[in-house]
């Protein structure tokens, strides 16, 4: 009995994937040329615009952001050169990546906004931005691409002035569609 069940554990350990360990996400800095990003041609790029948009979902546990598993990443491009870029990882794992921006960054700037969902009901979303003068901004969304996953941007401050423009102008009564989707 005791070689048939370890006969059974064996053959159900066999059977498991094998797991490499996730590696980190590269974070390319705003202005860094395309040319110099081979982990682009993983990507799945389409104009958008006068912009080119590069996108990549990677298999589950592939990619860490902070420690946390990544489910997309996105990297814009203008003149072929990297104006911002955004993981999407687990809503519940939004606490953990703030904290850990914040020991890094420091204490973020607050912008809550109120989203309003598909039946109509409004519910708050929490933005975090931090601005490093000479550097990237990174901005945290609690709600980014649905109510499950949350989102880290870091692009040039120029980008985010146009990014929080752009915010305020898609604002109707207080509160501002919730999108889903990587975008």
């Amino acid at each position: 009995m005791r070689a048939c069940i370890a006969r059974v554990a064996l053959v159900a350990l066999a059977a498991l994937p094998f797991v490499a360990s996730a590696a980190p996400v590269e974070l390319p800095a705003p202005g860094t040329a395309s040319a110099a990003l081979p982990a682009l041609a993983h990507y799945t790029c389409e104009a958008a615009g006068q912009d080119r948009q590069c996108r990549f979902e990677p298999r589950a546990g592939a990619l860490t952001f902070e420690g946390i598993p990544v489910v997309a990443v996105r990297i814009r491009l203008a003149d072929e050169r990297v104006v911002s870029g955004t993981v999407w990882f687990a809503e519940g794992r939004f606490d953990s990546a703030t904290r850990s921006l914040t020991t890094r960054l420091g204490p973020p700037e607050t912008r809550p906004e109120e989203l309003r969902a598909g039946m109509g009901a409004t519910f708050t979303n929490a933005v975090l931005v931090w601005h490093r003068p000479g550097q990237a901004a990174w901005l945290a969304e609690q709600f980014s691409g649905g109510i499950d996953t949350s989102s880290v941007t870091w692009m040039s401050a120029e980008a985010l002035a146009g990014w929080l423009r752009a915010r305020a102008a898609e604002t109707v009564n207080g509160a501002r569609n919730l999108r889903s989707g990587y975008d």
